[in-house]
């Protein structure tokens, strides 16, 4: 599981410390697409990840298999070692954790958006018991002050393969939809120029359409796009992969108001060249980039009048055990 924090933002309301003492509830769960729709996104991302961008999203996107892992490796749950235990019954304590987790109002303080796996969202079955965890969370959305609301989102790991977007997710009520995309290094795409058009490399348009489809289906469409960003003209590779995307989603017919794009500055350094920078170096910022460098609007070609919310991945960290508690 990870946190990821957001960027750009405007006050908007003071958080409480307590569940307790909010102002008025919503009727009913305010969606992200409604916020997105209505609202200019000088007000939009304030509304959504709070004063500062100080809430941020928790991601909880992991298969059943990675799931156990994790709870073997990070909560040191070794069930190898019980003789007594078997793996669903590690699997329903686990579900348990995080209903537990989803339904503590102290993590919506830091958290307006959580991720979910797709298997999350799956009806009870004798094997597994996952959607426990996320009615948790919609119940709790149901519950949160219009000073404080969460989103729930889902991974759609198939948005390569598949032309539609899975009924469930609309059955479901979710917010946003998660796509991951990797170009992969410099040697696999061969070099910045091959990103500049959008035919050179498929996957430009797959996300403009994958977008597209959960548009019309009035889910907001959240692009993890990944380009080189250690290497020498990492520079190059983002400004063209930023060109080419903002060309398909026009095509596509995608509002990009309501699409929130999320990708790593490029820095231009390798991990090791960054290990061997002193403290002061690292504060005064990186060779040739600024220590605030930012992803915004204009980092977008102004001709192509696409306007993004968007976010950058200022840290991960994986949550503990006694942080999940």
């Amino acid at each position: 599981m990870m946190m990821s924090t957001g960027i750009i933002a405007v006050a908007l309301a003071t958080i409480s410390s307590t569940c307790h003492g909010f102002s008025a509830q919503p009727s009913k769960p305010v969606s992200m697409w409604q916020i997105l729709q209505n609202e200019p996104s000088t007000t939009a991302f304030p509304t959504i990840f709070a004063p500062g961008g100080s809430r941020g999203e928790y991601m909880d996107g992991y298969s059943k298999a990675a799931m156990m892992e994790r709870c073997h490796d990070d909560y040191k749950w070794s069930f190898l070692e019980k003789k007594d235990s078997v793996p669903q019954q590690v699997e329903e304590e686990r579900v348990e954790m995080m209903s537990h987790l989803y339904q503590n109002c102290q993590l919506f303080k830091y958290v307006c958006m959580v991720a979910f796996a797709e298997h999350y969202l799956m009806d009870d079955d004798d094997d597994w018991n996952t959607s426990k965890a996320y009615e948790t969370f919609m119940r709790q959305k149901e519950m949160q002050p219009l000073s404080q609301l969460i989103f729930g989102g889902v991974v759609w790991d198939a948005w390569q393969q598949d032309d539609k977007l899975p009924t469930l997710y609309k059955e479901k009520g979710i917010d946003y939809v998660r796509m991951h995309c990797n170009f992969g290094d410099g040697n696999i795409i061969g070099g910045a120029a091959q990103l500049l058009t959008p035919s050179n490399n498929p996957l430009f348009g797959k996300l403009a359409r994958a977008a597209k489809e959960c548009q019309v289906n009035k889910m907001v469409p959240l692009i993890l796009m990944q380009v080189p960003w250690r290497e020498e003209d990492s520079d190059d590779y983002f400004n063209q992969a930023m060109k080419s995307l903002a060309d398909e989603l026009r095509f596509a017919g995608v509002e990009c108001k309501q699409v929130i794009l999320e990708t790593r500055p490029p820095i231009g350094i390798s991990a090791q060249q960054e290990e061997g920078l002193s403290t002061i170096a690292r504060q005064d910022g990186l060779p040739n980039r600024s220590k605030h460098v930012q992803v915004n609007e204009q980092s977008i070609p102004r001709h192509h009048n696409c306007r993004f919310l968007c976010r950058r991945r200022l840290h991960q960290r994986r949550m503990s055990n006694s942080d999940a508690r």
